[in-house]
């Protein structure tokens, strides 16, 4: 598992050797929507607008906007150069810079957001105890996966760790959304897979971890030999926009 050791965000850096990991706690944006939604661009816009509830509307400008602030900061940018458009794969990008990649996952009041310089992807879930978990496990497990699993000491979090895991190697490769989602390893240690599912990276690793309570994710990166125990996540503060 990894764990995550809070900084303070005005320690950040913009060094661009580690992963930054960043940490976003959506109430305290609550009513900032109508302020923060004027740093979308047109198409973000009309984005947010055919949400049918305005709570995911809200969700959708106050994560988009933070992210492009964290892009612009890390990118020493400003906001209005951030351009994120999305490729073949559904995966985001940032036109203009081929050397930043980020990702972002929210699940009810949290979201994290994680930048790079290789591929990299992330993916969180609150544990819901009323969720019928069973009913779809035959479609996004292995036969090895299903059978560790259901012979574990806590299936249901369990579920959520192979599926959080699963989730961020597509995000991060933008590969296996399809066919090969059920055949992505997410057992600890080495895997040996096909080139096709993780978008031809080398070397992808695949990390978990808990924070708050009741909440997991994983972090899937692109690394060449790299290993860490712990990584540094930063809570955004609401004032980062001032």
């Amino acid at each position: 598992m990894l764990s995550l050791v809070y900084s303070d965000f005005s320690t950040l850096d913009t060094d661009k050797a580690t992963i930054k990991l960043f940490q976003l706690h959506i109430p305290e944006f609550k009513g900032k929507e109508n302020h923060l939604k004027d740093f979308l661009d047109p198409k973000e816009t009309e984005r947010a607008n055919r949400f049918h509830f305005q709570k995911d509307k809200n969700t959708f400008i106050i994560c988009r906007v933070i992210l492009k602030f964290i892009l612009a900061k890390y990118t020493n940018s400003s906001i209005s150069r951030i351009n994120i458009k999305t490729n073949s794969d559904k995966k985001p990008y940032l036109q203009g810079n081929s050397e930043v990649f980020f990702n972002l996952s929210h699940a009810s009041d949290f979201a994290f957001l994680v930048v790079s310089t290789k591929a990299v992807g992330i993916d969180i879930e609150k544990i819901q105890k009323e969720f019928k978990y069973k009913e779809i496990l035959s479609h996004i497990l292995s036969p090895k996966e299903l059978d560790k699993l259901l012979n574990s000491k806590n299936p249901r979090q369990n579920f959520y760790k192979i599926w959080t895991r699963k989730e961020a190697i597509v995000k991060a490769t933008g590969k296996g959304i399809d066919n090969d989602f059920i055949h992505i390893p997410t057992q600890d240690g080495t895997n040996v897979v096909k080139p096709s599912w993780i978008g031809g990276i080398k070397r992808l690793e695949v990390k978990s971890f808990y924070f708050e309570n009741g909440y997991i994710g994983a972090l899937a990166f692109s690394s060449d030999g790299v290993n860490f125990s712990e990584l540094s996540s930063y809570r955004i503060p609401p004032s980062i926009y001032n």
